[in-house]
């Protein structure tokens, strides 16, 4: 379980999900393949870093790969800071089933869950809770930046906002997207779901 209190400061966290990539157009399962953007995810990214220029980000912390890195380095410019990797918001391992259509691996298996090797969604949720309770722990606010992929996110989504556990497959994280989470007194609140650039909402 994620902490309880953020530390002094750090209110607010802006979870994006990175660009389209050749696989993203095809469905098929990215897990640890180190693709780029394409053209499209390009834009989303710079996309991305104009809606938030001129939003005060003390960090911006990125998966490793390269196609979220590519994704975070817009915002990170526009705040004047560096892209700080972080392992353990890498995606999903899917093992060899990395780079074969998710509507294959479902066929063959019933879930991508069922499918030998794939990491289990629980490591994948212990995995991401575990490095943003670092994160919160290593940081000042009030806001920081957080771009991942679509099964991190949404295994962070449903530790920190368990109404969201039910059906975590069913929480939409399109390409270039972000989200907004406030720390209240309560705990953390999903204020933004799945927004992109030019949808009219505003970080």
């Amino acid at each position: 379980m994620s902490v309880n209190h953020p530390p002094q400061r750090v209110t607010t966290v802006y979870l994006m999900r990175h660009g389209q990539t050749a696989y993203n157009v095809d469905d098929r399962l990215r897990g640890r393949a180190d693709l780029e953007l394409t053209d499209t995810g390009h834009a989303q990214a710079d996309a991305l870093g104009r809606l938030f220029a001129g939003i005060a980000l003390s960090r911006v912390v990125s998966s490793p790969l390269r196609r979220a890195l590519d994704t975070a380095r817009p915002l990170a410019t526009v705040a004047g800071l560096n892209v700080e990797p972080d392992d353990q918001f890498n995606d999903r391992d899917y093992g060899k089933w990395t780079g074969v259509s998710r509507s294959e691996v479902i066929q063959r298996f019933g879930s991508i869950d069922a499918a030998p090797g794939v990491e289990s969604w629980q490591t994948l949720c212990d995995r991401v809770s575990r490095a943003f309770d670092s994160l919160l722990a290593t940081s000042h606010g009030p806001a920081v930046a957080l771009v991942g992929h679509d099964a991190s996110n949404r295994a962070l989504l449903t530790t920190l906002i368990p109404a969201l556990g039910q059906q975590p497959e069913d929480i939409p994280q399109a390409n270039g997207c972000w989200n907004r989470l406030e720390w209240q007194p309560d705990g953390w609140a999903l204020v933004v779901l799945n927004a992109s650039p030019g949808d009219g909402q505003q970080p």
